[in-house]
């Protein structure tokens, strides 16, 4: 992450066309033409537990630790048509930590009526 990057999704070994058809923070959609027999992919966003990769709606290994591409979501691709999607899910600790925030919350505002209340 020395330096930024052309394009969100890029080809570093192969050849590809990548067509970007959404992005959000969470969500990531590409049309890609591998037209090489392997095309080795990344998406320029740093790798994170819970991170997934699905071509054609089929869940494809992530690998993160390529040297030269330094903690990004890289993944393989053969030769052929594909859509792509990298989309980012809550981990169990997320999902836990947001329901404890959000029933805190609601102890809260309740508390804060009853003690309204009785003044």
């Amino acid at each position: 992450m020395e330096k930024e990057a052309k394009a969100h999704m890029e080809i570093f070994d192969g050849k590809a066309l990548i067509s970007e058809i959404s992005r959000n923070s969470i969500k990531h959609s590409y049309k890609v033409s591998v037209l090489s027999d392997k095309a080795l992919v990344k998406d320029n966003t740093v790798y994170f537990p819970s991170w997934t990769v699905f071509a054609n709606g089929k869940k494809i290994p992530i690998q993160f630790q390529d040297p030269n591409q330094r903690g990004l979501i890289t993944f393989s691709l053969s030769k052929g048509e594909y859509n792509v999607d990298v989309i980012f899910k809550d981990t169990k600790l997320r999902i836990v930590s947001n329901l404890i925030s959000v029933l805190t919350a609601v102890f809260l505002i309740v508390a804060g009526l009853v003690y309204s209340r009785k003044k």
